[in-house]
C-alpha cells in the first residue's frame, strides 16, 4: 500500500484545503497518529510497533491503513488544485462522477438535468470521452423514458461524433507517446518522415475542435523542424501554438506553457539571449506567482544569467529558487539546484563542501549528461583553482564520462573544452586553444551552464599561472 505514503507526502503541497480539513476532522485517534507518523517518514515497522505492538502485516494495522486510504481518496476527489483549466476539468469530472452515481441509484430525475449541464461543459473543455458517455445516457433517456425521439436522435448523433473524436485522440495519442519515447535516441532523428506525415494528417483535423489532437499536431511539427534544424520554423510553430491555445474558450495553460518553453529554449539555442530574456520576463509578469510555471520561468531566467556569469542578476533569483523549492515535488529539480549552487560558489570564488552535492548525485542513476557532466566540469574548475592536488582524479572521471556519454556531434564544444582543461593541467599555455561556436541549448538539461569562454577567463584571472590567451 505504498500509495498511502505517497498521498500523505503530497498532502501539504497539493491537497490541503477547507474540504480536506473537514474530512481530516473525521480521522479517529489512530488514523491521525498513522497520518502524522507517515508525514514524518517513519517506517512501517516502527509505526505498527507503536500503534499495535505488532508487525506491519498484522490485520489491525492493515485495516487501519485501508481506512485512512479511503478517506484520503475522498480528499483527492474533492481537491481543487492546479492551473485554471485543470480546476475546471476537476469540477467537470466530479459532476460526471455524480451523474454516474445517480444513474446507478436510478435517480433519473436528478441525473438527467445534471447530465445535460455537464455535457455542455465537457464539450467546452474538449472532454470527449466523458461527453460520449453523457450523450449516450441522454439519448437512451429521451428515447426510452421521455419519448422525445428527435432529441434522442440528436444526442445519439452527438455521442457518435464525440466517440469518433475520442477514438482519434486515442490513436494519435498512442503514436505521439511512441514518438516521444524515441527522444534522445537515433530512432528519434530517423523518424522525420513519420513525424511529417502524421502532422500532415493532424493538420486536417482542426475543424474537430480537439485541443488534444491539435497539441499533437503542433508538437510533431516542432519535432520535424527540430530534426531538420529549421530554427525559424521552430519559432513560428511555437508562436502559432501559443496563439491557438490562447484563442480557446478556456485557458489551456498547460499546453500553452509547453510551447512557451520550446520558444524560449529555441531562442537560447540560437544564442539570442535578449529575445529569450524578453519572453521570459513577459510570461513571468502574466503568470500567477503561486504556480509551478512561475518557478520554471524563474529557473530559465536564472540559467540565462548564470550562463552569462552575471552574478548580480543571478543571485536574487537563485535565492528565490532555494526558498521556493519546497513547493515542488520534482526530485530532479532539487538535484539541479545543487549543481546551480556549486557554480554560484565557483563564480563567487567561495569555498565549497562537495559532500552534500555528492550525496544527492550518488542517488541519480538515469541522467548522466544534464547533472553529472556539469558537476564534474565544475569540480575540475574548482580544484584547479583551490585544490590542484585533487584535480587529476576528477579529470579522469570527467574524461571517462565525456568518452561514454558525449559522443554526439552537438557535444563537440564540450569535448573540446574538456581537452582545454587537460592542457591547462599539463601547463601547456602556449598551445592555441580554440572552442567551436556554442551549439547546445541553454536549458535545465544543458551541460554548458556557464559560457565556457567566461569560465576560462575566470580561471585565468584567479590563478597565478601564465597570462597567455587560453583560447
Amino acid at each position: 500500500m505504498s500509495e498511502l505514503r505517497d498521498i500523505v507526502r503530497i498532502y501539504d503541497n497539493l491537497l490541503k484545503s477547507k474540504i480536506s480539513k473537514y474530512i481530516r476532522s473525521s480521522f479517529n485517534e489512530k488514523e491521525e497518529k498513522l497520518f502524522s507518523h507517515l508525514q514524518s517518514n517513519i517506517s512501517d515497522n516502527s509505526i505498527s510497533k507503536k500503534l499495535y505492538n505488532s508487525s506491519p502485516s498484522h490485520q489491525s494495522y492493515q485495516s487501519l491503513k485501508r481506512g485512512l486510504l479511503d478517506k484520503l481518496y475522498a480528499i483527492i476527489l474533492n481537491s481543487n488544485v492546479g492551473k485554471s483549466y485543470q480546476k475546471q476539468r476537476l469540477d467537470t469530472s466530479r459532476e460526471f462522477l455524480v451523474v454516474k452515481v445517480l444513474t446507478v441509484l436510478k435517480l433519473r430525475s436528478i441525473a438527467i438535468p445534471l447530465a445535460e449541464k455537464t455535457l455542455k461543459k465537457c464539450l467546452k473543455f474538449h472532454l470527449y470521452h466523458e461527453a460520449t458517455e453523457l450523450a449516450r445516457l441522454l439519448s437512451e433517456h429521451f428515447s426510452v423514458f421521455s419519448k422525445k425521439t428527435s432529441k434522442a436522435r440528436e444526442y445519439f448523433a452527438l455521442a457518435l461524433k464525440c466517440n469518433d473524436i475520442y477514438r482519434l485522440e486515442l490513436e494519435y495519442g498512442w503514436k505521439y507517446s511512441s514518438y516521444r519515447s524515441r527522444y534522445g535516441t537515433n530512432a528519434f532523428h530517423e523518424s522525420l518522415e513519420e513525424f511529417k506525415s502524421t502532422a500532415d494528417v493532424l493538420q486536417g483535423m482542426f475543424d474537430l475542435k480537439s485541443s488534444r489532437l491539435l497539441f499533437y499536431y503542433f508538437e510533431l511539427r516542432f519535432f520535424q523542424y527540430y530534426i531538420t534544424d529549421d530554427r525559424q520554423a521552430m519559432i513560428d510553430i511555437c508562436k502559432q501554438a501559443i496563439s491557438h491555445f490562447r484563442s480557446l474558450k478556456f485557458n489551456h495553460e498547460s499546453a500553452r506553457s509547453i510551447f512557451i518553453i520550446h520558444l524560449i529554449e529555441t531562442y537560447l539555442g540560437l544564442r539570442q539571449l535578449d529575445k529569450a530574456e524578453s519572453i521570459i520576463l513577459e510570461f513571468l509578469d502574466e503568470t500567477d506567482k503561486k504556480k509551478a510555471m512561475y518557478y520554471r520561468y524563474k529557473e530559465l531566467l536564472f540559467c540565462l544569467y548564470l550562463y552569462q556569469a552575471d552574478l548580480d542578476k543571478a543571485r536574487p533569483i537563485f535565492e528565490y529558487l532555494k526558498k521556493s523549492i519546497r513547493r515542488l515535488s520534482n526530485i530532479y529539480t532539487r538535484d539541479r539546484l545543487a549543481i546551480y549552487e556549486m557554480y554560484m560558489h565557483i563564480l563567487g570564488d567561495d569555498k565549497l563542501n562537495f559532500r552534500k552535492i555528492n550525496y544527492r548525485l550518488n542517488k541519480v542513476k538515469q541522467d548522466k549528461k544534464g547533472l553529472h557532466v556539469p558537476y564534474l566540469i565544475g569540480q575540475a574548475v574548482y580544484f584547479y583553482m583551490h585544490e590542484p592536488d585533487k584535480l587529476i582524479d576528477r579529470m579522469d572521471a570527467l574524461n571517462q564520462y565525456a568518452y561514454k556519454y558525449l559522443k554526439e556531434e552537438h557535444f563537440e564544444r564540450t569535448r573540446q573544452f574538456i581537452k582545454i582543461l587537460d592542457k591547462l593541467i599539463d601547463g601547456r599555455y602556449d598551445v592555441e586553444l580554440i572552442l567551436p561556436e556554442p551549439d547546445e541549448t541553454i536549458n535545465n538539461h544543458g551541460i554548458e551552464l556557464v559560457n565556457y569562454e567566461k569560465i576560462l577567463e575566470f580561471m585565468q584571472a584567479r590563478t597565478s599561472g601564465s597570462t597567455a590567451s587560453l583560447y
